[in-house]
């Protein structure tokens, strides 16, 4: 770090951050669309990575296809009180092109959340999403010092209402596995700590008790052939 970062920090701390660079509306959207383009251009890829990509593509797509669940309730229709449970959990976020909060839909009555949750189902059963819940607003957020964009993408709650549900189906039926502590619910950096250390007091343990059997094993061999 140089001198110049060092007085940057120290200004950062005493709460004089470095003022963004404010552009003309047509400026900002031409820098953000460059900003993307060249981030993810898929044709610049090489051409055996994108091949493999092709074909790893393929091979899950017929794996999902192929999976089997041994639980059939993930299929069954979504019940109110999944939507209420994932109603109370979640926290007011910035919606999407609907406007509409989730403290929206906590406080609406439960007629209405009973004809949300018909709509719900009906997409889930038909394995058919609304091209509205898809949309995303882009909400680019300059970077300090005018270093690119960190994009926000705003979808409408009702999808994330859905996607909330789904998410905690799933999680529910499936198995977690033995080796994967994150983005797991229960598990913790400290559970993959405490993994670690039981293995290596396992391979050494392993490998003490391996060597003192070799060991005998190598004594009594020598005591045999000197008929003892």
């Amino acid at each position: 770090m140089n001198a110049k970062d060092i007085w940057q920090e120290i200004k950062n701390i005493k709460g004089h951050p470095t003022p963004v660079k404010t552009l003309l509306p047509n400026q900002e959207a031409n820098n953000l669309a460059r900003h993307f383009a060249t981030r993810a251009a898929h044709d610049k890829l090489p051409e055996d990575v994108k091949h493999s990509l092709k074909q790893l593509q393929g091979q899950r797509r017929q794996s999902v296809l192929q999976a089997k669940l041994e639980s059939t309730d993930i299929d069954v229709p979504l019940s109110i009180n999944e939507l209420e449970a994932v109603l109370r959990k979640k926290k007011d976020s910035a919606p999407g092109e609907d406007t509409f909060t989730f403290s929206f839909y906590t406080n609406i009555r439960p007629s209405f959340k009973k004809r949300i949750l018909d709509f719900i189902n009906k997409s889930w059963t038909q394995g058919r999403l609304p091209v509205q819940w898809k949309t995303a607003v882009v909400i680019p957020i300059p970077k300090p010092g005018g270093r690119g964009h960190r994009p926000i993408s705003l979808f409408p709650t009702l999808s994330k209402i859905m996607e909330r549900l789904i998410l905690s189906r799933l999680l529910w039926n499936l198995p977690k596995p033995n080796n994967l502590f994150g983005f797991t619910k229960g598990r913790s950096t400290v559970d993959a700590i405490l993994h670690l250390v039981n293995l290596i007091t396992y391979r050494r343990r392993y490998n003490k008790d391996n060597k003192k059997n070799i060991f005998n094993s190598l004594h009594r061999l020598l005591r045999s052939r000197q008929g003892l």
